[in-house]
């Protein structure tokens, strides 16, 4: 008589462990999908995607310096400038080397950075941001 009320707990402890899980697994993938549609709805226009073969740490610090003359000290949001996709040879110390104006007005981050780069100014932090 035991043996089937274990057997019925066990059964009930596994069904709301499942549960718990698959609402978990639920409220993660709704989070993402608002956070991708949220990036994906920002001001990125077609003229703004650029499509290189090979994404180099001139063509980077030229892209930001536009940027930089277009956003810096005078946008009060901020705004993506550039999407650039193609293959990511361009290394962050290449990108400051390159970028004409202060360093303290860029930020490279390019550790994830594979087939795209997206450039844009950073009202916050007052920036340029450069992200793979």
């Amino acid at each position: 008589m035991e043996m089937p009320i274990t057997v019925i707990i066990t059964l009930f402890v596994a069904v709301v462990v499942g549960v718990v899980i698959i609402n978990l697994a639920s409220d993660m993938i709704t989070d993402s999908k608002s956070k991708l549609d949220a990036w994906n709805d920002e001001d990125v226009d077609d003229e703004k995607i650029i499509e290189l073969d090979s994404v180099l740490s001139t063509s980077v610090a030229n892209l930001a310096a536009e940027c930089y003359k277009k956003y810096y000290n005078q946008e009060a949001e901020s705004a993506v400038c550039f999407v650039v996709l193609g293959d990511v040879s361009a290394s962050e110390s290449e990108v400051v080397a390159a970028y004409p104006y202060s360093e303290d007005s860029i930020d490279v981050d390019l550790s994830n950075a594979k087939n795209a780069v997206r450039i844009g100014y950073d009202f916050v932090d007052n920036k340029i941001k450069v992200k793979g």
